[in-house]
């Protein structure tokens, strides 16, 4: 698509190989004359990063890693490709994105943790910083649901702020208590955690009595949301990643 290679191939044939249309190719060539009038302008050099090749086709490469992955958004695949080695900001991912329709679909956050009123909630220590300068410094942790052919599954993970790396996992057929008590002790397993924050809201299963003495046996420090239960409270918008 740089035109190194315009002997070859025509841009049909190089936009079918890249799976990119020939009108958002062209548009692309028109805008690099464009000059940047503000801030929120869509740079030319940004643009070339991810709308040829290796950009746009590790986009593409990222979401089709896993099944799951058709579901990330520009906060996800902004680390995935800073990881890659091309650095690009969330919004320049997010123009990208939007130009060639690789957007997921927006969701309206429903919290699946139910709070214990009587439960003593720890206080919020990252309040909103999940930036981690190394690994199994601060952790997060959180339970979704995956609807199955055999009802629905529950999973508990932590992560890493760091990586953003899923370090401990637990499924099962119903949110017990456990669930999130058993991926932290995965976590504890696989990685030496000790003196790490941990955040997650104030669902009952991270304020229970006894989620709160293995991380206390584990010496990990609990920190919570203080925000209306939901899965924006203690998501990790900011990833600090070492190349």
């Amino acid at each position: 698509m740089n035109g190194d290679n315009s002997d070859k191939y025509s841009i049909s044939e190089l936009c079918r190989l890249f799976d990119v249309t020939r009108e958002g190719y062209y548009e692309y060539v028109k805008s690099l004359d464009k000059p940047c009038k503000h801030a929120g302008h869509f740079h030319p050099k940004k643009q070339n990063r991810l709308f040829g090749d290796p950009g746009l086709a590790e986009i593409k490469a990222i979401i089709k890693e896993d099944e799951f992955n058709d579901k990330y958004g520009r906060e996800r695949l902004t680390p995935a490709l800073n990881l890659k080695g091309i650095k690009v900001s969330e919004s320049t991912v997010y123009r990208v994105c939007n130009q060639f329709g690789l957007l997921q679909r927006k969701r309206k956050p429903k919290g699946l943790t139910k709070a214990d009123k009587a439960a003593r909630r720890d206080a919020d220590l990252l309040n909103g910083n999940f930036a981690s300068e190394k690994p199994n410094e601060k952790l997060i942790g959180d339970i979704t649901q995956l609807p199955t052919a055999d009802g629905t599954l529950y999973i508990a993970g932590v992560y890493d702020c760091f990586d953003s790396e899923c370090i401990g996992l637990a499924m099962d057929d119903n949110m017990r208590d456990e669930l999130t008590q058993d991926a932290l002790k995965m976590a504890s397993k696989r990685y030496n955690i000790k003196g790490a924050t941990f955040h997650s809201d104030f669902g009952s299963q991270y304020t229970s009595n006894e989620f709160k003495s293995l991380a206390k046996k584990l010496k990990i420090t609990q920190s919570m949301s203080l925000a209306k239960l939901s899965c924006y409270g203690n998501r990790c918008r900011k990833i600090s990643v070492a190349l």
